[in-house]
Parts: structure tokens; C-alpha cells; sequence
């Protein structure tokens, strides 16, 4: 993720209404990618680890989203060997997923 001029670098402090269900962001970069505006977060939801690079859409009308894969995947921060998926949620944004994994549960019985 790169950043034009002086990048803001700062810690996510938790919002107890969303963070109370094991979700957490742990940490949250605005800067920009490839030239577009841009949110990159690491972030933990329930067992699952992942990153993932937030878009406003209306900052990626002349972008391909197969592009926009491929360029992820081809920066530094994507392990090329595991999936990207996208999400389009919150309303208004593309959120590009990647480096996701999810910890074992030890099941009861």
C-alpha cells in the first residue's frame, strides 16, 4: 500500500458495539492504492484472520475488477497461493479480501 505524501499510520481503537462478538480490526492504514484512494486492515472476526483493502466504488469506475485482483495479488502484501474475494459491503464500498485463514475450533463430544 502505497501512500501520497505523509501517510496517517494509527492504531484502530475498538468500538465496543462492533467489537463485542470477537471482532477486531488490529490494525488500519489509510493511504492509497495503485493510485486510488484506500483502507488496508488486518482484522480478526470469530476465528478467521484476514486483510483486506477497502475501496469507495465510485474511486474504481475506470477499474477492472479482474484487474484490480490481479493487482492485488501481485503486490507484497497477498499470498499468492490463497484466494481473494470480494465484498461489497459496507454499501457504497468494494472491500478486497485476502490472506484469510480460519483457527480450528476443538469440538465437544
Amino acid at each position: 500500500m502505497r501512500a501520497k505524501n505523509q501517510a496517517r499510520i494509527q492504531p484502530h481503537i475498538p468500538n465496543q458495539s462492533v467489537d463485542r462478538v470477537a471482532n477486531t480490526i488490529q490494525f488500519e492504514h489509510h493511504g492509497t492504492f495503485n493510485d486510488i484512494p484506500a483502507c488496508y486492515q488486518t482484522w480478526q472476526l470469530d476465528g478467521m484472520r484476514g486483510e483486506s483493502i477497502m475501496f469507495k466504488k465510485k474511486d474504481l469506475k475506470k477499474y477492472a475488477l479482474d484487474k484490480l485482483i490481479r493487482d492485488v495479488r501481485a503486490s507484497k502484501l497477498a499470498q499468492t497461493h490463497k484466494p481473494i474475494t470480494l465484498s461489497h459491503n459496507p454499501p457504497g464500498h468494494l472491500c478486497v479480501i485476502f490472506n484469510f485463514s480460519m483457527k480450528m475450533l476443538k469440538s465437544i463430544g
